[in-house]
């Protein structure tokens, strides 16, 4: 009966979707990589960098504009199949990283085989005209032998 139960336990931990590793939302004109590496309990750091093709009046043409969230820090919450990274109280230089400002607030909804991003007030600090975090990541397979 032990040997049996002691099987289990690998099964039994993977009820909590192991999220670690590379994601990815792309289309035409965007593309962004959602990096997540888990530290300890329900607390997991992450990174996105990304970029979106968007019209710029000052130029009157189509550019490319990059965003990143990235670096010490950025750590998000998570509680069953829910996560959230809230930016509040980040300091620069000693100084309210928002001036006054609302600070970014990301929302994870996790999956089996994707995760989902819902942002607030994240496009100024971490991205140029047009960049938006929101939306549907898919894992990125980084076996080589493709399992």
């Amino acid at each position: 009966m032990k040997i049996i139960i002691l099987s289990l336990i690998p099964f039994l931990s993977l009820s909590k979707n192991n999220i670690d590793g590379e994601w990815i939302k792309e289309g035409k004109g965007y593309k962004y990589t959602l990096k997540i590496n888990h530290l300890d309990s329900n607390a997991y750091e992450f990174e996105l960098e990304g970029w979106e093709k968007a019209y710029d009046n000052f130029i009157n043409d189509t550019t490319t504009f990059p965003g990143e969230i990235k670096g010490d820090g950025y750590i998000f919450y998570r509680e069953d199949d829910l996560g959230l990274f809230n930016d509040a109280g980040r300091l620069f230089d000693g100084e309210d990283f928002y001036y006054g400002e609302e600070p970014c607030k990301i929302f994870f909804m996790i999956k089996q085989n994707y995760i989902k991003l819902a942002s607030m007030d994240c496009g100024g600090w971490y991205g140029g005209y047009g960049i938006n975090w929101n939306g549907k990541y898919l894992k990125i397979n980084n076996n080589k032998n493709g399992h």
